[in-house]
């Protein structure tokens, strides 16, 4: 247990959860909306390469000055009282800014644990701080610096938990980046969603992303790459995952389960 307020991120020893045990969001199903022969269509993909190739001519984005912003809505619900909570976002090279905010119900009290790079290497198996120590974590969310120091402790202000929010990114290399691993820790209330912003150097991101190994990428995120269009053809459908989440020990008391959202697992 922690005897102490971690209002700094901590570097710790060794985590109770493995990398396996945090649900990847590229699991999550998108929908994307595009125009074939002048026919509005959408297709429904997951896993991470087929989210974000960017040569794709269907997730292509409007890139300006090499600047290519994403935002994306995981409708995921999950996290009641005394039930923790495990996730990961990726942050890829190229990465300028980065923003990660969970969605709750009103009203709730929710603490967050985030570290880049690898899970938090603290016990939070027993962490439940008193009142006055969780009025005193902060609430503005975590640079990538701090992220990438040691497990970051925050709180949720109203219905808004931010855990990442740095504007001023510069991940030139994949040792700069990596998994965003997130761990919460309710003590009322639950999530409803969450919104997940990176912005990217669009050549610095193809250059890396055209030379990633996806059979190794994520075994709980990544499907087999899907064949990529020629503009005005129309795609082929991606097929859905074969892969399920890593399954956690028993012994890990754990809510990840996609549902619609806003619903209670």
């Amino acid at each position: 247990m922690l005897s102490l307020v971690l209002a700094l991120c901590s570097v710790g020893t060794a985590g109770v959860y493995s990398a396996g045990s945090y649900y990847s969001f590229y699991l999550v199903p998108q929908v994307f909306n595009y125009t074939d022969s002048g026919q509005t269509l959408q297709e429904t993909r997951s896993g991470y390469y087929n989210l974000y190739n960017l040569d794709d001519p269907i997730v292509r984005c409007h890139s300006v000055d090499n600047s290519c912003p994403f935002s994306t809505q995981y409708d995921i619900g999950f996290g009641i009282s005394g039930q923790k909570s495990l996730f990961k976002v990726y942050v890829p090279p190229g990465t300028t800014a980065i923003g990660l905010t969970v969605m709750l119900s009103q009203p709730s009290q929710f603490i967050v644990v985030a570290r880049l790079g690898v899970p938090p290497q603290n016990d939070y198996s027993s962490y439940a701080p008193s009142t006055e120590v969780y009025a005193g974590l902060p609430t503005d969310g975590f640079n990538i610096t701090q992220l990438k120091s040691g497990d970051c402790v925050g709180r949720n202000s109203s219905g808004f938990l931010n855990v990442a929010n740095d504007g001023r990114t510069n991940v030139a290399n994949e040792a700069d980046g990596g998994w965003l691993y997130v761990l919460l820790l309710p003590k009322q209330g639950y999530v409803t969603n969450n919104i997940y912003s990176n912005t990217i150097k669009t050549d610095s991101f193809l250059n890396w992303f055209r030379n990633v190994d996806w059979s190794t990428f994520d075994s709980a995120g990544t499907v087999t790459p899907a064949p990529t269009p020629t503009p005005g053809s129309t795609p082929t459908p991606t097929p859905e995952p074969a892969a399920t989440p890593t399954p956690t020990p028993a012994s890990v008391d754990l809510i990840a389960l996609m549902v619609v959202a806003g619903a209670l697992v």
